[in-house]
């Protein structure tokens, strides 16, 4: 035993926090994004990496880790992220 129990609780609890967080938020969006009074605007960033690790490692050089979000993902995260904190404050 090298972790306190109580650690241990927070760490399950907080690994099963993120995946409801992500899954309620790609469930919600469903819903969100049909919104007739929200914007359809989309924003984010393009970031290209480019590596020098072997093939077999890490895939083809550059890395795409370009970014799009729209303002029905911001308002379905914050929804979930409420439902989460009620559910940790009960």
């Amino acid at each position: 035993k090298y972790l306190d129990k109580d650690l241990v609780n927070m760490l399950i609890g907080l690994y099963f926090a993120v995946a409801g967080i992500i899954a309620m938020t790609v469930t919600f969006n469903i819903y969100v994004e049909k919104l007739p009074f929200l914007p359809s605007q989309k924003f984010g960033w393009e970031w290209i990496l480019h590596h020098s690790i072997p093939d077999w490692v890490a895939g083809p050089s550059p890395w795409d880790l370009s970014l799009d979000v729209a303002v029905s993902h911001i308002l379905s995260f914050v929804m979930a992220g409420g439902i989460i904190a009620i559910y940790f404050s009960s």
